[in-house]
């Protein structure tokens, strides 16, 4: 089968030259902080690499006469929607569409609402979720959100959701074919995530981390930064940043401090510079931002787990076989690892019982046999969901860990 993915889940180049044989190109291997922000431009958000490659991976399907298009941007590059349409349907068995949380207040552009209308083949969408609780329901949308949603449901074979709470508010806001089958990335490498071991507290555990280490956040939501500044440990301890170094604007054009080869930003500067401008009175031993998924995952695997504010920091280190606690302090967050029973625990938390008490609360065995049987049924019901939809698996829900073969 064909595929058709929106939207590009790698760092490359869409290129607006169209042939067959092509591939984006990559950024550069430039030393500033801003040759690895010109990345945001593509994927957005980093964490957004996690969620969009998952679907890519997990599925068994065509692959050489498959490809990634932002359908969203050819469009407003001037191709017609009879253009978009022949196209797609010429080239391509099914769409498959991955989102995140789209269910949210604020403007939305419509571009990609004309387009799923016009499309004639199958449509699968996953991934997605609700941004805020949007108690108001559907009037608390911009029109053409809701008009996105509608043709979601209208159109997908499947309307896969992020989990239990978006799939009642959409059946309310009357979505009836919304689906809670949880985030894709949590399914695309389920030998790992079933290899997982509990993990006991020790000094000497190596940490990754990631949150919300943004200038502008410092003020308005400066409780929930500083407690995992002050309540991580103070030795062994890697930050991944996900979206926040396009803020640091006075640092972006300085030579030398970013390695593309390792991922790295140098610590000793970062460190110094967060305490000097920000009054962050703590030191990292490493600063990673990541232009792929694979080598987020592998920097994973070096550590001992993975305890912070974001959650896709989370599935990525669970993907690699690292354990994971993933702090929350809003909805979204909370649905998500309620929904795949991912050990979890308010920001507040860390501070309330120290780092040590909570790694020994949330990934002993029991803790992680518990874990492990939620991901059990969750992996089943999504891979039954998928394979009704008409989609092949390159997974298996009777995937078994290493251990255990």
């Amino acid at each position: 089968m064909r595929l058709l993915f929106y939207r590009p889940a790698q760092t490359l180049y869409t290129s607006s030259v169209s042939t067959a044989f092509q591939q984006g190109v990559p950024l550069s291997s430039g030393t500033t902080i801003g040759n690895h922000v010109d990345g945001y431009k593509l994927t957005g958000n980093k964490g957004n690499m996690i969620h969009r490659m998952a679907m890519l991976q997990l599925l068994d399907f065509d692959r050489p006469n498959s490809a990634q298009m932002d359908l969203a941007a050819l469009r407003k590059s001037g191709k017609s929607i009879d253009y978009i349409k022949g196209f797609v349907r010429e080239h391509f068995d099914a769409v498959v569409l991955t989102f995140s949380n789209i269910i949210r207040k604020g403007d939305s552009d419509g571009f990609l609402t004309d387009i799923i209308k016009a499309i004639d083949i199958p449509i699968v969408t996953v991934g997605v979720g609700l941004q805020d609780t949007l108690s108001d329901g559907i009037q608390a949308l911009d029109p053409a959100t809701v008009a996105l949603l509608q043709v979601l449901n209208d159109r997908s074979v499947l309307f896969g959701v992020r989990g239990h709470r978006t799939q009642e508010w959409c059946h309310e806001a009357g979505f009836k074919k919304a689906k809670a089958i949880g985030c894709p990335s949590m399914f695309a490498y389920p030998q790992n995530i079933r290899s997982l071991k509990p993990a006991h507290y020790r000094r000497s555990m190596r940490v990754m981390t990631a949150g919300h280490l943004h200038p502008r956040l410092l003020d308005a939501q400066k409780a929930r930064i500083m407690t995992l500044m002050v309540k991580l440990p103070k030795k062994h301890v890697s930050y991944v940043f996900q979206s926040e170094l396009s803020a640091y604007t006075n640092i972006l054009g300085i030579e030398g401090l970013y390695n593309e080869a390792s991922s790295e930003i140098d610590a000793g500067f970062m460190n110094s510079y967060l305490q000097n401008h920000f009054g962050i009175n703590r030191s990292f031993d490493h600063y990673y931002c990541f232009n792929d998924a694979g080598s987020w995952r592998q920097a994973a695997s070096f550590h001992d787990l993975y305890v912070g504010d974001r959650i896709h920091g989370g599935v990525a280190a669970m993907q690699a076989g690292t354990p994971a606690i993933v702090l929350y302090e809003d909805i979204r967050v909370a649905e998500l690892t309620a929904f795949h029973g991912i050990p979890n625990a308010k920001v507040s938390d860390l501070k309330k019982y120290g780092f040590a008490n909570l790694v020994d609360m949330h990934l002993n065995s029991d803790a992680i046999a518990k874990f492990k049987k939620r991901y059990g049924i969750t992996l089943g019901n999504f891979c039954q969901q998928i394979g009704a939809a008409g989609l092949e698996l390159a997974i298996s829900p009777d995937a078994v860990a290493q251990a255990d073969r």
